[in-house]
């Protein structure tokens, strides 16, 4: 009898650890950023008589580059357009017709553009000057949505 308990023991443990490896191997969690790219344009000011349009998807490819600084841009003749980045490009993607995005990365934080007329466009920037950051942590999706905006009035 102590023998079959010692068996059925045995077989219960073999089983959690096969499952375990299991799912580490098939179920890994990814992680990375999505998001979705808009554009508003015209009379974006608050008023009681004209309503502001909506945000239009906007269509267009996302560079995600290693954090990256205005210092390391090339700005292309007016703000928010830039020419050139010299951080590194980790990857480039194709948004859907609809502006949405959503690329697989490892850990770590990165800077997004977007295309706009042949040129990099990103509007936003924090007190150290990195612009467009997210943080992607292991095994969670950050989320970025990107609205262009150079052709709106505030």
């Amino acid at each position: 009898m102590k023998a079959k308990k010692i068996i059925l023991f045995v077989i219960l443990i073999s089983i959690s650890v096969v499952s375990s490896s299991f799912r580490s191997f098939f179920c890994k969690k990814q992680q990375g950023i999505q998001g979705i790219v808009t554009q508003v344009s015209g009379n974006q000011m608050p008023s009681p008589d004209i309503k502001r349009s909506a945000p239009a998807p906007f269509p267009t490819k996302v560079f995600i580059y290693e954090r990256t600084l205005l210092s390391q841009t090339k700005e292309a003749g007016k703000p928010t357009f830039y020419s050139s980045v010299i951080t590194k490009l980790i990857k480039t993607i194709a948004t859907d017709s609809a502006g949405r995005f959503k690329v697989t990365l490892p850990p770590g934080e990165y800077s997004l553009f977007v295309e706009k007329n042949g040129l990099l466009y990103a509007n936003s920037f924090n007190e150290h000057g990195a612009i467009n950051t997210v943080v992607v942590i292991k095994k969670k999706w950050s989320e970025l949505n990107i609205r262009v905006n150079d052709g709106a009035v505030y």
